[in-house]
């Protein structure tokens, strides 16, 4: 074999032992902490469930009634009165909806420490599990 064949491949072979090694020793020595789990919250399951269908049948209105002042604001007859009507209706649902879901967090927060609370509401507007769970299916 050529001479510098063998140097192109001792090279390669170098060149993979050194970032392997690289890799291992950062997952050894320099990994990151996992982060501090705390107790968990003694939940009441079914108690929540009834609460998550609450929330979701207020969504799921709200959504209706939004999809039809959308469908009257799109009609070609348009009646300002009829469209006022709609608005105080949806206004309505939505501040149902949001009732329901301020009076879920209170009830949640009732069952944790303030290092619980703490943890859990700065952390609640990044949590992304609440806005697929809620949301509702489209027809």
């Amino acid at each position: 074999m050529n001479s510098k064949w063998k140097d192109i491949i001792l090279f390669c072979s170098l060149l993979f032992n050194v970032i392997l090694a690289g890799f291992i020793l950062y997952h050894v020595i320099a990994r990151p902490l996992p982060r501090q789990i705390t107790p968990r919250i003694p939940i009441n399951r079914e108690h929540l469930r009834e609460k998550h269908r609450e929330i979701n049948l207020r969504r799921t209105e709200f959504f209706e009634y939004k999809q039809r002042f959308m469908e009257a604001l799109a009609a070609p007859d348009f009646n300002e009165s009829e469209m006022s009507i709609l608005l105080d209706e949806l206004l309505e649902k939505q501040n149902e909806m949001e009732h329901a879901i301020c009076t879920n967090l209170i009830e949640i927060r009732k069952n944790m420490n303030a290092e619980q609370a703490e943890r859990f509401f700065r952390e609640f507007p990044h949590q992304k599990i609440h806005n697929e769970f809620h949301r509702p299916k489209r027809r």
